[in-house]
This record gives C-alpha cells, sequence and structure tokens, in this order.
C-alpha cells in the first residue's frame, strides 16, 4: 500500500497556536524529569533497548499518566538520509506504542531537505492540494502567522485533505 505523509512548517513572530504554546510548557516539565529515558509499561525497558535503536536514547514520556508521547531529544533529524530500515522500524512502532505522537527537541540546524528526507522514511511527501509550499520544497506547507493577526489560520486542531482516497498515514510538523 502507499503511503503519504505530509509536513508542515510553523513561523511567526510568536506561537501562532495554544497548543504550541503548551507544547513548550511540557518541554519544560519533561527536562526538568528527565532520566535517562522512558520505560516502557509493557516490558519494563527503555524504548532504546526495547527497539534496539540509538535514535531513542533519552527519550521520554509527554504524559506518563496516559503514555501519551515520547519526547525523543538525542535523535538528529539533519542525519535522516543516513537512518537504516531498521531505525525507521523502530520509530514507527514506537509511534505505535505511544498512541501516535513522537516530538523531536533541538532540531534548530533543520533544513526543509532534511525534513523531507525524514518524512519520506514514512512514505510519499505529498503537496498541498490548495496552498502553495516553499519554492524549492514544494511538499512543505509554510503556515505563518503574525503577532497582531485577527485571522487565526488553522487554530483548532483539524485534519488536511481527510476527504481524499488515501489520506496522509502520518503529519510532520516543524515549529
Amino acid at each position: 500500500m502507499r503511503r503519504v505523509v505530509r509536513l508542515s512548517n510553523f513561523r511567526g513572530r510568536r506561537h501562532s497556536t495554544a497548543a504550541a504554546t503548551q507544547a513548550s510548557q511540557l518541554d519544560v516539565l519533561i527536562r526538568e524529569r528527565a532520566t535517562d529515558g522512558a520505560i516502557c509499561k509493557d516490558t519494563g525497558l527503555t524504548y532504546a533497548a526495547k527497539y534496539d535503536c540509538s535514535l531513542l536514547d533519552g527519550a521520554t514520556v509527554l504524559d506518563e499518566a496516559t503514555g501519551w508521547g515520547l519526547r525523543v531529544p538525542n535523535c538528529d533529524l539533519t542525519k535522516a538520509a543516513q537512518f537504516t530500515k531498521d531505525d525507521v522500524q523502530a520509530i514507527k512502532r514506537v509511534i505505535q506504542d505511544v498512541r501516535g505522537i513522537l516530538t523531536f527537541p533541538n532540531q534548530q540546524d533543520l533544513h526543509p531537505k532534511d525534513h523531507v528526507a525524514f518524512a519520506a522514511h514514512f512514505g510519499t511527501p505529498e503537496k498541498h492540494m490548495v496552498a502553495n509550499g516553499l519554492p524549492d520544497h514544494p511538499e512543505i506547507l509554510e503556515i505563518v502567522r503574525e503577532k497582531d493577526a485577527q485571522i487565526v489560520f488553522g487554530e483548532e486542531w483539524h485534519s488536511d485533505h481527510s476527504f481524499q482516497p488515501l489520506p496522509a498515514s502520518y503529519s510532520f510538523l516543524r515549529a
């Protein structure tokens, strides 16, 4: 089965959504609790050990009460083109374990080509059906919100293109 993926790049003078603010606050909370790595409740192992994947070293659970989400601080997405099939399989499996949410902090040097290279491991990056993407990377939709903007584009959670016969299996957001 062919999979498609969606990429977005958020840019603005301040966080564009309440979710971005919550993510920032959550990031601080997680850093305060950080240990050698999150423990998988099913196995008692860290996710890095469970999947034998060093990309997951130091990962911490975003919400310990629910087990939702994983913060993966030591995975350098600028090296995504060098990830092995085993690395990608481990990331795909851990996505399922943590209910679909992974965050990759410390990506200041991430270039659009790296963003696309990472996403391409999961399927064919698609172009937005209505809006134009970046000039050199049309599969990346840049979402900009100016500080004083009155109209809020996509403020609430939503899923673009869910009406398509083959909607995206993954979304890769960069904020």
